[in-house]
């Protein structure tokens, strides 16, 4: 175990798109991180807003902080580039978005949770989330998962990527393996980890996670609302260049199914031969080996693996 007080390098991975609204804000509440020796490590994903840039720019002088620039290459590739580019002197690393605000020893309480664990053991710390508006007032705060596991992982995302802290054994394992067909960032990461390591979830939020015309994503919604934010995926990843669940756990097996243990690669396989027929595909559902978290959840997915649109 880590004595805190010391000062653990940590090393937040910070994608920045056309941000400069909120940036400023995002970077101070990095920075009041207390108990951590902070490496902030920036990639600027193509910004097109002068604004940001000239933010960016001002930021170059900052010892602390490593930036660079490249063109838009998305979300999920450019937090992978981050990964990949940080600094493995680092013994924690954190996804960053540049809309939110980190709540005062966010770091600080990931890293107390990780260091009990065995340091070659992966692990992941996330927590829940508080959701705000854009003047941060509060909207209320995320659920709070029922289950951790592998099961859960191959068939839905929990983990917060924006509250996300993990060990350097986590990063070198992901690293091992930069996927092309991950249907997010923190997705692919949960789904590694629970596989193979730790997953360690806070009830208590660690981030405000702005609410706003760029990145909603639910939080207020109502029941009904809700399940048609969680089809929408489904629906548009129909098209043949959008990453299905069914094609991340298919490249995840062709990865690390020579590591898995039998009960795990068996149920991974499951779930991707069960495209190939109607059958399979009723019986893999009625295994009830894989669920998603809230039972209209679990059974608007299931009727959608049935149908096949997975």
């Amino acid at each position: 175990a880590y004595d805190i007080g010391l000062g653990i390098p940590a090393e937040p991975l910070f994608r920045s798109y056309n941000g400069s609204k909120f940036l400023r804000q995002q970077l101070q509440s990095i920075f009041n991180q207390n108990n951590v020796e902070v490496t902030l490590n920036i990639r600027d994903d193509g910004s097109t807003d002068s604004l940001s840039l000239k933010e960016l720019n001002n930021l170059d002088v900052e010892p602390s902080i490593n930036f660079s620039r490249g063109k838009n290459v998305g979300v999920v590739s450019s937090f992978f580039q981050l990964l990949a580019d940080s600094d493995s002197c680092c013994e924690y690393f954190s996804f960053c978005d540049q809309d939110d605000v980190w709540v005062e020893g966010k770091l600080n309480r990931a890293v107390n949770e990780l260091s009990k664990i065995e340091s070659k053991e992966p692990a992941i710390y996330f927590s829940s989330v508080e959701f705000v508006d854009e003047n941060l007032q509060r909207l209320g705060v995320s659920r709070h998962p029922k289950q951790l596991s592998f099961n859960n992982a191959l068939v839905e995302n929990v983990a917060y990527g924006c509250t996300l802290v993990m060990n350097k054994a986590a990063r070198n394992l992901i690293l091992k393996h930069v996927p092309k067909n991950a249907t997010m960032h923190d997705s692919w990461v949960y789904l590694v980890v629970s596989a193979f390591g730790r997953v360690i979830y806070d009830p208590a939020p660690s981030v405000q996670y702005r609410q706003h015309g760029g990145n909603v994503v639910g939080g207020q919604s109502n029941l009904f609302t809700s399940q048609i934010e969680k089809i929408m995926p489904f629906i548009m990843r129909l098209r043949e260049d959008k990453i299905r669940l069914s094609d991340q756990v298919e490249e995840f097996l062709g990865v690390y199914g020579s590591a898995l243990g039998q009960p795990k690669y068996a149920l991974a396989n499951n779930f991707v031969s069960s495209k190939s027929s109607f059958l399979k595909r009723i019986k893999f559902v009625l295994s009830g080996e894989c669920r998603r978290e809230y039972w209209l959840d679990d059974l608007v997915y299931k009727l959608l693996i049935i149908i096949g649109i997975y």
